[in-house]
C-alpha cells in the first residue's frame, strides 16, 4: 500500500540504479552478468527503465535521487516530468576517470518537481567525489553522496561532510554509504553534525537484503512521516528507500 504525502511534507526517493545493468546483487550475477557493466543488453535496460518509471508514478517523489546512473539513460528522457534536474559525472572535475571509455558516462543525478536551488561540491578525497546540495525550503539542506568503497577514503570523505553539515541549520544527508561493517562507520559523523539515522530494513543486495547501505541521516528539527525500503523491486541491485518530511 502506497502512503500518499500530505500537503505539508516532501517525498524524496534514493535509489542506486546500478547503471540499469539489471544485477540483483548475488555472487552468481557479478559472475556471468558483469559484463553488462560494460554493456547492457537493450531489453535489459528497457525492464530496468520500466521498472524505475513503475515505482515513481506509485510513488509520487518530489524528488528522486538517483546513483549510478548514465547521462544517456532513457531515463533521462521518461523523467522529463521533473522541471528541475542535473545529472552529472561523479568524479572529480580533474579526474581523468571522466575521459576514460568505461568511466566517463558513470554519473549521479537528481530530478525535482518544482525548481530546486542547487550546487555541486567535491570531495578532495577519493575517485567518487561528486555532493549535490539541494536547498529545499524552509532553510532546509538536503546532500546526497556516493561514499567510497574503500574504508579509509569514506573516513575522510565523513570529516568533509561533517564540516558542510555542521554549517548547516537543517540537513538531510542521503547516499550510497558503503558501510559494510555496519553503522558504527557512521557513529562520529552522526555524533559530530547531532545526525540521526532514520530507522528503515537493509538495502542490499536485493536478492537477500542483508546490509544496510542506502541511508537518511537527518537533524533533529527534520520531522520524519515515514521512511521505507521497497521491497521486492527488481530494477538494481540495491532496494529504493523512500523518505517523507514536513516542510
Amino acid at each position: 500500500t502506497i502512503e500518499r504525502k500530505t500537503n505539508n511534507s516532501m517525498k524524496v526517493l534514493l535509489l542506486n540504479l546500478g547503471y540499469c545493468s539489471g544485477l540483483d546483487g548475488s555472487m552468481h550475477d557479478y559472475v556471468f552478468h558483469g559484463p553488462r557493466y560494460l554493456h547492457t543488453p537493450a531489453r535489459i535496460a528497457a525492464a530496468v527503465e520500466s521498472a524505475v518509471m513503475q515505482l515513481v508514478r506509485m510513488e509520487e517523489p518530489d524528488i528522486c535521487c538517483f546513483l549510478e546512473m548514465h547521462k544517456k539513460s532513457a531515463l533521462v528522457k521518461d523523467l522529463r516530468d521533473f522541471p528541475c534536474s542535473d545529472v552529472e559525472d561523479k568524479y572529480g572535475v580533474k579526474s581523468v576517470l571522466r575521459h576514460l571509455p568505461f568511466f566517463r558516462d558513470n554519473c549521479n543525478g537528481f530530478f525535482a518537481r518544482t525548481d530546486v536551488p542547487y550546487a555541486k561540491r567535491f570531495f578532495r578525497k577519493g575517485a567518487k567525489k561528486l555532493i549535490y546540495e539541494l536547498q529545499i525550503g524552509n532553510d532546509a539542506t538536503l546532500l546526497m553522496c556516493h561514499f567510497s568503497l574503500s574504508e579509509n577514503t569514506r573516513k575522510k570523505q565523513f570529516r568533509e561532510i561533517e564540516t558542510i553539515i555542521g554549517e548547516r541549520k537543517k540537513a538531510i544527508l542521503c547516499g550510497d554509504f558503503n558501510i559494510f561493517h555496519g553503522t558504527d562507520e557512521i557513529k562520529e559523523l552522526m555524533s559530530v553534525c547531532n545526525l540521526k539515522a532514520v530507522r528503515h530494513e537493509p538495502t542490499f543486495p536485493t536478492i537477500h537484503p542483508k546490509r544496510t547501505l542506502d541511508l537518511f541521516l537527518c537533524t533533529p528539527d527534520i520531522i520524519v512521516t515515514r521512511c521505507e525500503t521497497v521491497q521486492n523491486f527488481h530494477g538494481s541491485d540495491h532496494l529504493p528507500v523512500i523518505l517523507e518530511f514536513q516542510v
